[in-house]
């Protein structure tokens, strides 16, 4: 597997305007991950507070003795 993974290094070495667009693609996910990433905090935040404020939130007939 080395060795392949070698030998697409060498031949990338060739061809450096597809390096460079792989950089930029590359470059152009993380920062896509990144965003999903702050995204998703933010709504599992979201989510936890509007969990805490329903459990709060006496229901009618129920009781919180135990």
């Amino acid at each position: 597997m080395k060795e392949v993974q070698e030998a697409r290094q060498i031949k990338m070495l060739h061809q450096p305007s597809k390096v460079m667009d792989m950089k930029h693609e590359l470059r152009a996910v993380r920062v896509q991950l990144a965003q999903k990433s702050k995204h998703s905090l933010l709504l599992q935040k979201e989510l936890a507070k509007s969990n805490h404020t329903t459990r709060s939130i006496p229901q009618p007939g129920y009781s919180h003795r135990n």
